[in-house]
């Protein structure tokens, strides 16, 4: 992939993490001012104009006081409680926030109940005297007058805190409108930017595609460049080890060495032929499927010398009948892979012994090779089989690549692989495969 598409392919990313950002912050912005006004209008502006229309009505009150009885006394007392809830609820407005200018708008309504409160002593004085109708008349209009006044007065006042109180919700249906506008501005953004995005990444997974599929043909052509190499020798040495079993008939050990060396060698084609069907296909596994027991045996017959001229003891438990989805040159690579592995790292364990186990279950085929070597460290088992792991100091050949592989093919045909083991008390490796399972199968062990 060239790293110009993927530099592209960044940057539209970023532009669409970015646009989901900006809306967000803006959003919160937006969100945080409209808040404001709201609880500004909520516990303002609302109570305020409340409180004012409260004390208006009190007013009409006190109006209302001058007309219901003759008695003196009787409509003095209703105007002084009239008064006094006026006070109270002027008082209430009075602890609420101010807006600017609020302040000098109430000054004139104190003047004006100060000089109501002038007004209703002079009538009191008016009603109790023994003065003219006439001057208690004139009192009487001098207080209406004054009532008219201060409801005036207070009535300036509501419509100032009313006019604040749509001013808050303007704002707020503003800020309301510009939310909306800018959200869809952004998600169109944010939808442009995601289908640029979703193209370069078409057109990345296309390159990706031609990138695997040119390295595809180059491992193909370097798995069968590797045949032809390893294979070419073994060709003289199966010419040559039939001539010597014909030349010597009567030699028995010579008979024996000759069939083996010739099992050997049509286990070397095995494994090789294996090997390039699983680079030719691209790493995928085959269709091809192994018959469990002979490759088992096959691997033991090969094996068998190399583990006896280590002074190890190999040997396989009873296999059932059962055959795994992989090629039989796969499974013997891996399985030897195990076993070659067991031997070379023994060490100088008094108990020599190397144990080949096969499970057949329902779905899978599980196989294991333990050894009573000196096991395993703790923090070596996580990476085992990751290319050139090694134990630490130590000195056998090798480029740590044997497990690495073993990985690779068990994983690629839909496998799993693993290790147990304790530190001098031997390793387990096993692997599973899955099963070809047939119309006459066997009895299995339960999962």
């Amino acid at each position: 992939m060239k790293k110009s598409g993927g530099r592209s392919l960044v940057i539209a990313m970023m532009f669409v993490t970015a646009s989901f950002v900006v809306a967000s912050l803006y959003t919160l912005w937006l969100g945080r001012h409209i808040h404001a006004e709201a609880r500004s209008l909520r516990s303002n502006a609302m109570p305020s104009v409340e409180w004012l229309i409260t004390s208006r009505n009190r007013l009409l009150q006190i109006t209302a006081c001058l007309g219901e009885s003759t008695d003196a006394a009787s409509t003095n007392e209703c105007i002084d409680r009239a008064r006094r809830q006026l006070d109270q609820g002027l008082a209430t407005y009075d602890a609420l926030p101010d807006y600017p200018g609020e302040q000098a708008l109430f000054a004139g309504v104190r003047r004006e109940l100060a000089a109501l409160d002038d007004k209703i002593d002079g009538y009191d004085l008016a009603a109790a005297s023994s003065r003219s109708r006439a001057e208690r008349e004139r009192t009487l209009k001098e207080l209406l007058s004054a009532i008219q006044r201060t409801d005036a007065s207070i009535g300036e006042l509501t419509l100032f805190n009313a006019a604040h109180g749509n001013q808050h919700a303007d704002r707020i249906e503003e800020l309301w409108l510009r939310s909306a506008v800018v959200e869809f501005a952004l998600d169109g953004v944010c939808i442009l930017f995601a289908a640029i995005a979703t193209v370069l990444a078409v057109r990345a997974m296309r390159r990706y595609m031609t990138f695997l599929e040119d390295k595809t043909r180059e491992l193909e052509w370097f798995a069968g460049t590797v045949a032809h190499d390893v294979l070419s020798p073994l060709a003289a040495v199966g010419i040559a080890v039939p001539v010597l079993k014909d030349r010597h008939p009567e030699d028995e050990t010579t008979q024996r060495m000759a069939e083996r060396a010739l099992a050997s060698l049509r286990r070397v084609r095995l494994i090789v032929d294996g090997i390039l069907e699983f680079a030719r296909s691209g790493a995928q596994p085959s269709s091809e499927h192994a018959d469990v027991g002979e490759v088992v045996a096959g691997a033991m017959s090969e094996l068998g010398e190399q583990a006896e001229s280590a002074n190890v003891k190999l040997s396989a438990e009873p296999i059932a009948d059962a055959r795994v989805a992989c090629s039989p040159g796969v499974l013997t690579s891996v399985l030897s892979n195990l076993v070659r592995n067991a031997i070379k790292y023994m060490g100088g364990s008094v108990e020599r012994r190397i144990t080949v186990r096969v499970t057949a279950r329902r779905r899978r085929v599980v196989f294991e090779v333990e050894d009573t070597g000196p096991g395993l460290p703790e923090e070596l088992q996580a990476y085992v089989f990751e290319p050139y792991a090694r134990l630490p100091g130590s000195k056998q050949p090798g480029l740590g690549l044997g497990l690495a592989t073993v990985k690779r093919f068990v994983l690629a045909h839909g496998g799993l692989v693993g290790v147990r083991s304790s530190r001098g008390a031997g390793a387990v490796f096993w692997f599973e495969l899955p099963r070809v399972v047939e119309e006459a199968a066997l009895p299995v062990a339960t999962t």
